[in-house]
């Protein structure tokens, strides 16, 4: 903020009100500034802030208030007139109880202890004047740190590393799910580190080489914690000089080399934290597979970690010497994920199979990844689950994903682990290019729910896709369940999203195993959805239940082609296979190249909606579905009424396949006579919302 701001002067009329109130504003800055030669007024009225710099050639103290010299200090403790700051400071800064507790002596006492100020420094634990981004001090800086984070921890204090970059080299060997690892600091209970800006932690050159490839982490436990938290504080893995996969390109290593890791089952009791912090953070630079493993447990019905925060962090590229790199391994509940960045330069496996794979790993319940930014990885979210519990209520909202072939992705893989459901992806925006790569996927999709085992219970509404690719083929949404036996998808709905550019909108297979539950597709717009590679077909609403779809409904979708004698988009819907029950409303296809609506080799049991059709057995009193307007009649129970609610104003035809009689005036009936049927027979009636008119019949 200005201390002085003086007023631009304008010509006219007030030019001199504007220069008097400018002397005026300098005069009362001159006011408030000291005089160097002692001119009155000249104390302060508040505190007098030196930013850590010194005030030098100071004399001895004579009076009450004044400050006394170092040398001064020494000859009052009776420590000698050429005492050191560390002499002094021992005697002001003394030994703590936390630090007795923690094991821990200082090594520089001229840096005030946490009993002083409330913060813990490293440079307490240093000697004076060290280089801490010296590859040669790397130990002894990591040590500081260590002995730093026992203190913080014990005294409930905050741990403040300074802006500057501290070199570590990890060297405790410990366990992790997947067996051993270096890590450099152990996470404690009650550790809070809060970093001055600029404050780096880099891991030291070639603690990890093609000639001896390790597993590291920065930070880690494999015990359980609670109320930790991390701020502020970059996390460098120097993965380009710490490489892990000697047979790069063939093969890679699928090693951690975490910055913050909670992972492994000693004894049979799975790691994990609750109440955790992540806050302004940068991770970058990991040649390993996560950047923060929240939980890692093979172990099943283990307790999760709950309430991790994990907020506005930048993730920069990261999986550089590895073929599955995940960013964060949520494997807890209770997790928020919010404002962050997940970039890398380029697209995954530019460079060998190395890159982002995916950049959130969901494996809890109330999990909410909102507000984040995921650029140039191959997914953007895994939905999956654990061994211990239901995972539900995902939230998945406000995101953008520059992703290469997912944007959301569903993963259950094994029996083992866990059901999902009840997911709510809305508001995104999915976009996609052209990039491609050898033995990549062959569609790309901005949701896709295609895994081995069952998914259900997931809404998808209100997101935003745009698709440049001309090379591979891409759908908005995919819904294509696999082959192990009894594993159907249900309640997956699809509604209000706007889609550019891709080759479908809604694709919808089932196969010879698994067929559908309910799947809902309702008022969707596709525009200009176009061919790519192998897909010369573009269509709105892909349908194909190879094994029965239970129930579809289609309804107030719109598929535009706006290209004009160049158009591309095949159908606006195109259905084939088989439906149990089937709604189809009122949709909208402008510009289609070959039609609006295809049913091809379409079975649907019962209809509803345009056209809407029903099977029913014959009874005294026939209850026709709503929106049913031809129904197919079987048996031979004679038919003395229909009910009429919901059908006042219709018309319905009906088919007979036996001989029930069907009675004038019995009931709410008003025919030309009993219509006694016969197989194939139709009778059409229309109703006033109290009885039914016969409009005509036919023998056939």
């Amino acid at each position: 903020m200005a201390k002085l701001t003086l007023t631009q002067i304008t010509s006219g009329y007030n030019a001199a009100t504007q220069i008097n109130g400018n002397m005026e504003a300098i005069e009362d800055a001159i006011e408030n500034s000291l005089s160097r030669d002692g001119t009155a007024p000249n104390q302060m009225a508040a505190n007098f802030d030196m930013n850590s710099y010194r005030i030098i050639n100071l004399p001895d103290a004579v009076n009450d208030g004044e400050p006394v010299t170092l040398r001064q200090a020494g000859e009052i403790l009776g420590i000698g007139a050429l005492a050191t700051q560390a002499q002094i400071g021992a005697i002001l800064y003394p030994r703590t109880s936390a630090e007795i507790a923690a094991g821990v002596t200082p090594v520089d006492y001229s840096i005030p202890s946490h009993d002083s100020t409330g913060d813990v420094y490293i440079e307490r634990y240093l000697t004076s004047g060290l280089d801490t981004s010296s590859s040669a001090n790397a130990a002894t800086v990591t040590t500081a740190i260590r002995n730093a984070i026992k203190v913080a921890a014990q005294a409930g204090a905050e741990l403040r590393p300074r802006s500057k970059t501290y070199l570590f080299a990890p060297a405790e060997l410990t366990t992790d799910e997947a067996g051993t690892l270096l890590r450099a600091f152990e996470l404690l209970s009650g550790l809070h580190i809060c970093a001055q800006r600029d404050s780096v932690f880099k891991l030291a050159d070639s603690q990890s080489t093609d000639g001896a490839p390790k597993a590291l982490a920065c930070f880690h436990t494999n015990q359980v914690l609670s109320g930790v938290s991390i701020r502020h504080l970059e996390i460098d893995m120097n993965g380009a000089n710490n490489s892990i996969s000697p047979s790069r390109p063939t093969t890679y290593n699928q090693y951690n080399q975490s910055h913050i890791s909670v992972s492994g089952t000693p004894s049979g009791v799975a790691a994990r934290i609750d109440d955790m912090v992540i806050d302004d953070c940068v991770l970058r630079n990991t040649a390993g597979v996560c950047c923060i493993v929240v939980a890692q447990s093979n172990t099943a019905s283990v307790t999760l970690g709950n309430r991790w925060r994990i907020t506005n962090n930048k993730f920069l590229n990261n999986g550089l010497d590895t073929d599955d790199h995940t960013s964060i391994f949520a494997w807890a509940n209770d997790v928020i994920c919010s404002g962050n960045v997940f970039s890398n330069d380029t697209p995954p496996f530019t460079t060998g199979k190395t890159g982002g794979r995916v950049a959130y790993e969901v494996h809890g319940s109330n999990h909410k990844f909102t507000g984040n930014n995921v650029k140039n990885y191959l997914r953007g979210v895994w939905v999956s689950s654990n061994y211990t519990s239901v995972v539900e209520n995902t939230l998945i909202q406000g995101n953008t994903f520059y992703t290469s072939f997912y944007g959301i992705d569903f993963f259950r893989t094994l029996s083992s682990l866990t059901t999902h459901r009840n997911t709510l992806i809305s508001g995104n925006s999915f976009y996609f290019d052209s990039y491609n790569y050898t033995g990549a996927p062959t569609q790309k999709a901005a949701v896709n729910i295609a895994c081995e085992y069952a998914i259900s219970n997931v809404r998808i509404t209100d997101n935003v896709c745009y698709c440049t690719d001309t090379v591979v083929g891409s759908a908005f949404c995919v819904i294509s369940p696999q082959t192990v036996a009894g594993q159907t998808y249900d309640k997956i709905v699809c509604n209000d999203n706007q889609v550019f550019g891709t080759t479908y909108g809604v694709f919808a297979r089932t196969n010879a195993t698994n067929g559908l539950g309910y799947i809902e597709v309702k008022n969707n717009t596709w525009t200009d959805l176009s061919n790519a590679g192998v897909f010369t077909s573009p269509i709105g609403v892909f349908i194909d239940g190879v094994t029965a779809i239970t129930t579809l409904h289609i309804d107030g979708n719109a598929c535009i082609d706006t290209r004009s004698g160049s158009a591309q988009c095949d159908y606006g819907v195109y259905a084939t296979g088989t439906v149990t029950n089937y709604y189809l409303g009122r949709n909208t296809s402008v510009g289609m190249v070959s039609s609006d609506y295809l049913e091809n080799s379409f079975t649907a049991t019962n209809r509803r909606g345009i056209n809407g059709f029903s099977t029913l057995a014959a009874a005294s009193t026939l209850t026709i579905p709503a929106e049913v307007t031809n129904l197919v009649v079987t048996g031979n129970t004679n038919i003395d009424n229909i009910a009429t609610g919901n059908h006042m104003g219709k018309t319905i035809g009906i088919t007979f396949t036996g001989t029930p009689t069907v009675s004038d005036g019995g009931g709410n009936l008003k025919l030309a006579g009993n219509f006694v049927a016969s197989a194939d027979d139709s009778l059409v009636l229309w109703c006033d919302g109290t009885s039914w008119f016969e409009r005509s019949r036919s023998a056939n």
